[in-house]
């Protein structure tokens, strides 16, 4: 039998009572620079940088102010493919350094005084280029920056080993919770070997597994990155043209029930999407500690409405709205809220199922 918790009621009107000063803060690093449009190995520099922001500040409403873009020689792209202008949106300079090894540890450095233990951390390597000097050894990884596609011989084009980068990306040491996504060639590298990105706060999503390449190909004649054009997809429910991005095509069965989809469920749909869309064999990898991955989101602000939940459940999120919810019999359900938690309407758990807020 099916009965009204009076006092989930009240736990959650305490919760939304209690808001938490948190932000949520974004770097973004496309690791070259375009100079032409539709051409492989080169638009992707500005195509998905472009995606990814456009995403974060549209769908998760971050504020601009507080994410961090870092390309080229900081100089926005001026495309001729409307899809990709700042103009789209009416957006100013959306570029705000280069993309250079010091630029980078200057200013990611700075950060650390500024996001605190209560805010969110994005860290995004766009696309890029990486490889091991050493073929069986993941912490030879490095990856390559101020790329010029036009030319390779380029002298200021800058190698970056993996130590540097994990002790670039820790030099943050204050956080909430953190998802590091890395686009080149053997990218599992940076969840592997003795030096790498992981604990206990963080998930990392790979384009690839630390041996296998990271593809680019066409989508509706655009040229895209498959980890970055799928991930965008997933993530915003629809393509870059604007169609309908069916998200429980891609995701396995019994996924995606309560209408969010958590870190896990969007590294398993990106997998089966870039299977499903591309001629390139290429297995993004997912890595973390705890199972971090299954009770955080590609947004963390979240609605669940108007579903039945049938399995035991964690979410660890800022704020979490419930509306006409059922849960199912038997079932735990642990919900970690970082700012405020509410019930609108109707939430019901049977006898037998248990339900803790923190």
């Amino acid at each position: 039998m099916i009965r009204r918790i009076i006092g989930l009621l009240l736990v959650a009107m305490i919760c939304s009572d209690v808001v938490v000063s948190a932000e949520n803060y974004a770097i973004l690093i496309s690791a070259g620079k375009a100079t032409s449009d539709n051409q492989m190995i080169n638009s992707e520099y500005w195509y998905d940088l472009f995606l990814i922001y456009e995403h974060l500040l549209l769908n998760e409403q971050y504020d601009s102010s507080k994410v961090y873009v870092f390309y080229g020689d900081g100089i926005d792209y001026n495309s001729s493919n409307n899809r990709y202008r700042k103009e789209l949106h009416n957006w100013g300079q959306i570029a705000d350094y280069d993309n250079s090894y010091y630029t980078l540890n200057s200013v990611i450095s700075s950060l650390n005084s500024i996001i605190t233990d209560e805010d969110n951390l994005l860290f995004y390597w766009v696309v890029g280029h990486g490889a091991k000097s050493q073929l069986y050894n993941v912490d030879s990884y490095y990856a390559r920056l101020r790329d010029n596609p036009d030319n390779p011989s380029d002298p200021n084009i800058e190698y970056v080993t993996k130590l540097e980068l994990v002790e670039l990306i820790n030099s943050i040491t204050h956080y909430n919770k953190r998802k590091i996504f890395w686009m080149t060639c053997v990218s599992g590298a940076m969840g592997e070997g003795t030096i790498n990105v992981n604990n206990n706060k963080t998930t990392l999503l790979t384009s690839s597994t630390s041996d296998e390449l990271s593809y680019s190909d066409y989508y509706n004649n655009e040229c895209h990155s498959n980890f970055d054009y799928a991930l965008f997809s997933l993530s915003s429910e629809k393509y870059p043209n604007g169609n309908v991005c069916n998200v429980n095509q891609y995701c396995l069965s019994g996924a995606f029930m309560d209408s969010l989809l958590t870190m896990s469920e969007l590294h398993s749909s990106i997998v089966s999407f870039i299977i499903s869309n591309s001629i390139y064999i290429q297995h993004p990898c997912k890595y973390d500690i705890g199972g971090i991955s299954n009770k955080t989101f590609i947004g963390e602000s979240k609605r669940i409405k108007n579903v039945t939940i049938d399995a035991n459940s964690s979410y660890w999120i800022d704020t979490l709205e419930l509306s006409n919810v059922i849960f199912d019999d038997n079932i735990d359900i642990n919900i970690y809220i970082d700012k405020q938690c509410k019930i609108i309407d109707n939430t019901y758990i049977p006898t037998g199922t248990t339900m803790s807020i923190k």
